[in-house]
């Protein structure tokens, strides 16, 4: 018997449909095996379709995910980027290049990476986090968080200080793999990564979960 539902398996299949018209949104209708971008303005507009109708699922370098609802560039710092989610939190990051990577053509097997320039740590921790940071901010100003802001003005954000993030679509089988939650795309570079891919959508896991599927 099928560990999954009907309502599941409906969701499912909608979830790699809808991601799949986004994809051919972003590409003029040819998505590609693998494209690249630097430029913050035109990552931002990829963002934000992928973003749409809660599709996706984005993982942090260290470990968590949440899913992407929009984006902003900063409109103090414009090499800034401000990903917002759907926590309470927009995540405060410096793009270096999105990378897009499709394995055979199949919509549940591709995925975006936001390879990420370093941030200054704010210096409110006696211990930095590698990779996140979770503050309040007022004008550049930061305070360390709590369930109390200073005051109304502040507001609560994460900045993700460097490393590598990862947007897949929400249903797919990478995303149903708990250690995935623990940063494992950031353990490779691209070129890697894709080979990991590769491999793990070959694997007897995978055959066994689209049976289950069925």
């Amino acid at each position: 018997m099928s560990k999954y539902t009907e309502s599941q398996r409906k969701f499912r299949e909608e979830n790699l449909k809808l991601w799949e018209e986004k994809l051919l949104e972003i590409f003029n209708n040819r998505i590609p095996k693998h494209c690249e971008w630097s430029e913050i303005t035109q990552i931002d507009s990829i963002l934000k379709i992928i973003g749409k109708q809660s599709l996706n699922h984005m993982l942090y370098p260290d470990s968590g995910g949440l899913d992407v609802v929009g984006c902003n560039i900063s409109v103090t710092k414009r090499d800034i980027l401000e990903i917002l989610t759907d926590g309470s939190a927009p995540n405060i990051c410096k793009p270096k290049q999105l990378i897009f990577d499709c394995i055979d053509g199949e919509p549940e097997w591709s995925y975006f990476r936001l390879e990420l320039n370093k941030l200054e740590p704010s210096g409110v921790y006696s211990s930095e986090n590698e990779f996140v940071e979770e503050l309040y901010e007022d004008n550049g100003h930061y305070e360390p968080y709590s369930d109390y802001p200073p005051n109304d003005y502040w507001r609560h954000i994460l900045r993700i200080l460097g490393g590598t993030l990862l947007i897949v679509p929400k249903t797919c089988y990478y995303n149903h793999i708990p250690n995935t939650y623990l940063g494992t795309h950031n353990k490779y570079g691209y070129m890697n990564f894709r080979e990991m891919m590769e491999k793990l959508k070959m694997s007897e896991g995978y055959a066994e979960f689209l049976k289950e599927m069925q």
